[in-house]
């Protein structure tokens, strides 16, 4: 950015201590939506993504609701906090040092170097070594300040490890909001799937009732025998809908095959097949 008519020169020592006041101790802040339950899972999945791309992570301490640690990424230091505040996982990024190094590559990107080579000159020709000086300081504090000021929305600056955890931040939501997506799905087939298997415990409960009268009014040999089969049909369809409301949808199924062939069975005695 260049300097405007009333902006003034930064000598060197201004321009590190203007550079190292703005980032250092600003915290960035995200929120991440609906993840708190997968709280280690989305975690773990930053760091690993942090890691990949160069970040060193130091003293880490705490666990669920609260981890902390610190960080390095290239030339920059801070501390990181993963916060659990149901249903959001809120995370907060300290700088805590940054070097001019860092601020002098990000201007000389810029070109605003080349401003200064030409007053650089100038100076030296006239002989005028503090105005050389000031257009040196003045480009470098112009490029720094546009740098910074550019790459961050609002009224902070973005650091590059700031953009860099936003970035991580963001894949391990959609890795997390898929995994609980999946989830959804398979626990909405299975309550499909539940729904068919009470459909068909009640058929399997009418036809007990049916039998029951039947054999109430019948006689003989051939009732009791059918009615000891209703029966235990009937002990078998106690224990499936049980075996159903605890999820163990295997017992389920073969105890209403058996209640089935029972049913079946006690037709065949009555004859009313």
């Amino acid at each position: 950015m260049p300097l405007s008519s009333k902006q003034k020169p930064l000598s060197a020592s201004k321009l590190l201590s203007r550079f190292d006041a703005v980032p250092v101790g600003m915290p960035f802040e995200y929120y991440s939506q609906g993840v708190s339950k997968f709280f280690v899972d989305f975690t773990e999945r930053v760091c690993s993504q942090l890691a990949l791309a160069g970040t060193e992570i130091t003293n880490k301490t705490g666990g669920e609701p609260l981890l902390e640690m610190d960080v390095r990424y290239k030339d920059e230091i801070g501390r990181l906090q993963f916060i659990r505040q149901d249903p959001n996982v809120k995370t907060i990024y300290t700088v805590k040092k940054r070097t001019l190094e860092e601020a002098a590559e990000k201007a000389t990107e810029q070109g605003v170097m080349l401003g200064a080579l030409g007053g650089l000159a100038g100076g030296i020709l006239k002989g005028d070594k503090e105005a050389a000086l000031g257009a040196v300081g003045g480009a470098v504090g112009g490029g720094v300040h546009g740098a910074l000021e550019g790459k961050h929305a609002a009224t902070d600056m973005a650091t590059e490890f700031a953009i860099l955890l936003a970035n991580s931040i963001r894949g391990a939501e959609d890795q997390v909001q898929a995994i609980m997506q999946g989830q959804q799905e398979a626990a909405s087939a299975r309550s499909e799937a539940s729904r068919e298997l009470r459909d068909q415990l009640d058929e399997i409960y009418g036809e007990i009732l049916t039998l029951k009268e039947e054999c109430s009014l019948s006689g003989g040999a051939a009732a009791k025998d059918a009615k000891a089969r209703v029966d235990r049909a009937e002990q078998l369809y106690n224990e499936a809908t049980a075996a159903l409301d605890a999820g163990r949808v295997s017992e389920t199924k073969a105890k209403m095959v058996a209640a089935r062939n029972l049913t079946e069975s006690a037709k065949s005695k009555l004859g009313t097949q």
